[in-house]
Order: structure tokens, then sequence, then C-alpha cells
């Protein structure tokens, strides 16, 4: 269990560096564009999803095989 909470807590924590450096990314791209608010409403939290849910996977099956 200690295992698994400090996979999750690291995980986690690189999680949220990679989440602020895309969104900063995208920040600066998409004001560039027409479409930013559409892109800012819909495109990024399913990015976020995506990298959540992906860490998420990586912790269960590293650790529940």
């Amino acid at each position: 269990m200690n295992k698994i909470f400090k996979a999750g807590w690291l995980n986690s924590f690189e999680l949220a560096i990679w989440a602020t450096f895309i969104l900063r990314l995208l920040k600066i791209w998409l004001l560039k564009n027409d479409d930013g608010n559409f892109l800012i409403l819909v495109i990024v939290p399913v990015l976020l999803l995506t990298i959540i849910i992906h860490g998420f996977k990586g912790i269960y099956f590293k650790y529940h095989r």
C-alpha cells in the first residue's frame, strides 16, 4: 500500500507539472487564434482528463497484476 501511495503521489506531481506546462503552451498558442475560447473550453479539459486517466491506469496496472 505504501508503494502505491508513493507512486501515486509522484505520478500526480509529475502530471501536475506536465499539465501546467501544456496549459501554458496552449494558452500562448490559443491567444493567437480566433477560436481560442472554444478550444479552451473543449480541448483543454479533454486533454487533461486523458493525461490524468493515463496516469491512474499506469499506477493501477503497475501494482495490480
